[in-house]
């Protein structure tokens, strides 16, 4: 499923960065609206 691609490419990313639990925690309580922006419109700028 889309949206689960995208959190799982969320945690990587903040794997990567030596983001901490908590920070994932807030990102995980997005909607998946907010998931499908970030995907559709900061993702492909990365």
């Amino acid at each position: 499923m889309a949206y689960e691609e995208i959190i799982g490419f969320i945690r990587r990313q903040q794997a990567e960065l030596g983001f901490t639990q908590p920070q994932y925690w807030m990102l995980r309580h997005l909607s998946k609206n907010h998931l499908e922006f970030i995907a559709a419109v900061i993702l492909p700028h990365v």
